[in-house]
């Protein structure tokens, strides 16, 4: 039985080789006993879907995903040629990165209409005008990216100004320009960046945002910190932000990371400990965002 990308066994056995728990010690953490958990390793019983997200959630923190991630990257194919080679998986991608990117933001569409709006091309009567053009602006985005990116691609300044002129098309008259005023995050205190600093932000982005000493997976994750820390834009940083990363992935070799609003609050949280430089924590949910890539990729 898949949990995830991965199935109850190999979940279990993650676990154990990577968290260094023993089946007595899953047991107590998902409060059963352990003959269940030597049942689920031995394939004599199926969890119930309630153990079936506790389990998910321990591996989650028990594994060290990033280092996972090497070893799923190993077998998995170029997820790009897999992508634009299947066009159920590329809607089905289409689908899911507008949906989510949209919905952290506030949007009201439901991933069923988004599929209806930028999949069938539907015009929902319902649904404002403002949301319905937001996603078919994403669509748009990441198509962009899907065609234009490429193993060991490089992100420039006007590939991220083409984005954010994707993005914010009709909603916005400062589409493609960077900021030309201070600009806040609604419920938060912190203090952005005056706007005459973001035009040299924006080139020391630009000139790192291509380096990859040590981790991959950390930096990618710090970088997108960065980008949303700068908010060079005046609307938009979001869906932006997260198509920059994207874009760093597939020029990696890696999926497309699916950053679903039900987990908008992790997100969020990463982000905050991002600004006392914690961003193993980050490292550890992008990591989990790619392995929903990755699931999106295998999913029949």
């Amino acid at each position: 039985m898949k949990n995830g990308m991965f199935s109850v066994q190999e979940q279990l056995h993650f676990i154990m080789e990577m968290g260094d728990m023993r089946q007595a010690d899953i047991a107590r953490a998902l409060e059963i006993d352990y003959k269940t958990v030597n049942r689920w390793l031995n394939e004599k019983r199926t969890p119930h879907p309630v153990h079936c997200r506790k389990l998910h959630d321990l591996f989650i923190e028990k594994t060290d995903l990033p280092l996972l991630l090497k070893k799923v990257k190993v077998t998995s194919g170029n997820p790009l040629e897999i992508i634009k080679g299947n066009r159920s998986i590329y809607n089905r991608f289409l689908v899911a990165l507008t949906y989510n990117s949209d919905a952290i933001e506030g949007s009201t569409l439901t991933e069923e209409d988004t599929r209806k709006i930028i999949i069938k091309g539907e015009v929902l009567s319902s649904k404002s005008q403002k949301e319905q053009q937001e996603a078919i602006n994403h669509k748009t985005a990441l198509e962009f990216v899907f065609s234009a990116v490429k193993r060991g691609f490089r992100i420039d300044r006007d590939f991220i100004l083409n984005l954010h002129r994707m993005v914010m098309h009709g909603v916005s008259k400062d589409a493609g320009e960077i900021r030309k005023r201070n600009v806040a995050i609604k419920g938060l205190q912190k203090k952005l960046p005056h706007y005459q600093f973001v035009p040299r932000l924006f080139k020391e982005f630009t000139l790192d945002v291509n380096k990859y000493e040590g981790g991959v997976i950390k930096k990618i994750a710090v970088n997108h910190y960065e980008f949303e820390e700068m908010h060079p834009f005046s609307d938009g940083n979001g869906r932006v932000g997260r198509l920059v990363t994207i874009t760093q992935l597939l020029s990696k070799g890696y999926p497309p990371c699916v950053i679903q609003n039900k987990d908008r609050d992790k997100y969020y949280r990463a982000m905050q400990l991002g600004d006392i430089h914690r961003f193993d924590y980050m490292a550890q949910f992008l990591s989990e965002s790619i392995l929903e890539g990755y699931g999106l990729l295998k999913h029949v």
